[in-house]
């Protein structure tokens, strides 16, 4: 996701400004980082494998 210059320019500076937008609110910044995180590694990782697998099939 972060070598694709679409998905890096809208998915993470996206959700850190949304993560300092909602720890200046609720003053809880190390639990909303750590959300944050646990958000983007859940929209990489599958990713990630799914790309993995493709290229197998493709390099065949």
């Amino acid at each position: 996701m972060k070598d694709t210059s679409v998905a890096s320019l809208i998915a993470a500076p996206d959700l850190i400004l949304r993560a300092q937008d909602l720890s200046s609110v609720y003053f809880m910044p190390l639990e909303i980082y750590i959300l944050v995180g646990v958000i983007y590694f859940a929209l990489c990782y599958p990713l990630s494998l799914g790309v993995r697998l493709l290229e197998r099939k493709t390099r065949h």
